[in-house]
């Protein structure tokens, strides 16, 4: 997996707030408001359009993407932020992406009803992934606060109705997650500029739960 920063991929694509992961041949660019497949191992890139996957989602797109590759289950995962305020988590496997040139893919809608909130909007999209589940984190505009969720890398995987549990702080109100957690997921977030608190999920903890 590759994680970018502020690059400039002329001319093809440009952006701030980066991100990128590969997969064989296959390598995902995403910025703030654009995104872009290679299908030769990076060397060229062809836009893709986050506002038709999210037009899609019955939403209309706003800005805050990520993206990783989940060797496990052979999966790519992007998430993309709504200007309506839900989330869209698509997935699709390297075979997909290079067959539609990075336009088939399945998604996921992550609404306030997910997680029983009333007309919430949500913001700051992260995700990362462990041994056995994918983890992301957000931000909750009228709630306030931070939402920690999980899902089974295994129900991903096989494109199924997925079950997940999450857990809602009410404060801080920024937590991102750590990267290849093993079995437990790990998040942070900085209480002042001297002071970074770390909260672990270990595996057989549970906590609310939801199913979409």
């Amino acid at each position: 997996m590759i994680i970018a920063q502020n690059v400039d991929l002329a001319p093809t694509l440009r952006g701030w707030e980066t991100a990128a992961a590969n997969a064989f041949d296959i390598a995902f660019f995403t910025a703030n408001w654009t995104a872009g497949a290679s299908f030769d191992f990076g060397h060229t890139f062809t836009r893709v359009s986050p506002y038709d996957l999210v037009k899609a989602a019955g939403n209309t797109f706003c800005c805050d993407q990520s993206i990783t590759y989940i060797p496990r289950i052979n999966t790519f995962v992007w998430v993309l932020l709504s200007a309506e305020g839900p989330i869209v988590m698509a997935v699709a496997s390297p075979d997909q992406i290079r067959d539609s040139k990075g336009r088939s893919w399945t998604f996921y809608h992550l609404t306030s009803r997910t997680f029983n909130f009333e007309n919430d909007e949500f913001d700051y999209p992260d995700v990362s992934f462990g041994d056995n589940f994918l983890y992301m984190t957000f931000n909750s505009q009228k709630q306030g606060g931070a939402i920690i969720l999980r899902y089974p890398l295994q129900q991903i995987g096989e494109r199924t109705t997925v079950t997940g549990q999450f857990v809602h702080f009410t404060d801080p109100s920024y937590i991102g997650p750590a990267q290849l957690t093993g079995d437990r997921g790990w998040f942070g977030t900085r209480l002042n500029s001297a002071t970074l608190r770390v909260y672990g999920w270990a595996r057989n903890t549970v906590c609310r739960d939801h199913a979409f």
